[in-house]
């Protein structure tokens, strides 16, 4: 570059860098003088590398920051759906025992109306029948409690698996009734689930055949064999109950007929299933039970 007179000269437009600049002037008499001057440019603060080192860290920071509080949104709404979800079945939970409950007071009223009825029709009841009577519907009772208290072991209220449910029952009932008796259990229970307005009266049904073949089937005798079978049918929603036992015959009629409470209390629970009940052609006492599952 080239100047006359000036005393100064402008580059624009330099990358940072080191530079040399070379300057060659001459005097009036014509004389050459050359000097070197190396220039060094400096970046620009946003050029640098601590510029670039900040500012990638602070990238790091808030993708960190971000990404965690999109972690913690996240964590929020899932803990929010389950809040609502534990709050809503909460609800449905104490709905269902208020059903429970309920229909189920309305099944102790009716036993111990029945029952109450029978003593004042027969004036020969001592008062040790009496107390077996209240007590039978004690045992009913509990039969009842027992179910309640298998379903809230659960974690649904709605299904309950029938081989799990009621073969400890049933074997609680051997043992409480057979007082001196061997009794040979055969028990085939399909693994279905049923709800609970139907494994009521269901539970009741099994616990007056199983009570009244325990008091009248093997009478005079040491031991005796029970058999309990439920199973679905080829017909949507319907099972079939066949029980039991090797005794003596008794026709579930003549129990109907000598006032039986527990033939009269089967009766009404096997219609409550919509259900048809049936004496089977075989030794010993057999009936079968086809029924519905209460919807």
């Amino acid at each position: 570059m080239y100047t006359d007179s000036k005393n100064e000269i402008t580059y624009t437009n330099i990358n940072p860098g080191v530079y040399t600049l070379k300057l060659k002037s001459a005097n009036n008499d014509n004389l050459w003088n050359e000097k070197k001057l190396i220039l060094i440019i400096s970046p620009p603060y946003y050029q640098t590398t601590w510029f670039y080192t900040i500012t990638a860290l602070l990238l790091i920071g808030l993708l960190t920051f971000l990404l965690s509080f999109w972690k913690n949104q996240i964590k929020l709404k899932e803990r929010r759906f389950f809040l609502n979800k534990e709050n809503t079945q909460k609800t449905v939970m104490l709905k269902e025992i208020h059903h429970r409950v309920k229909n189920n007071l309305q099944v102790v009223n009716s036993l111990l109306r029945i029952q109450s009825s029978k003593v004042k029709g027969d004036s020969t009841l001592e008062q040790k029948d009496i107390i077996g009577l209240f007590k039978d519907s004690q045992k009913r009772v509990v039969s009842m409690a027992l179910l309640h208290e298998r379903m809230y072991q659960t974690k649904s209220l709605e299904k309950l698996n029938i081989e799990k449910h009621l073969e400890p029952i049933i074997y609680d009932l051997i043992n409480t009734y057979k007082v001196n008796i061997n009794i040979k259990l055969d028990l085939n229970l399909s693994p279905i689930e049923l709800n609970l307005d139907t494994l009521v009266p269901l539970g009741l049904i099994i616990n007056e055949l199983i009570s009244n073949a325990l008091k009248y089937a093997f009478k005079g005798r040491e031991k005796g064999a029970i058999s309990v079978e439920i199973k679905p049918t080829e017909l949507n929603n319907t099972y079939i109950l066949i029980f039991g036992d090797d005794g003596i015959g008794k026709s579930f009629e003549e129990n109907v007929n000598d006032g039986n409470l527990g033939a009269k209390l089967i009766n009404s629970f096997v219609r409550q299933l919509s259900g048809e009940m049936k004496r089977m052609d075989k030794s010993g006492t057999f009936y079968s039970i086809m029924f519905k599952e209460i919807l």
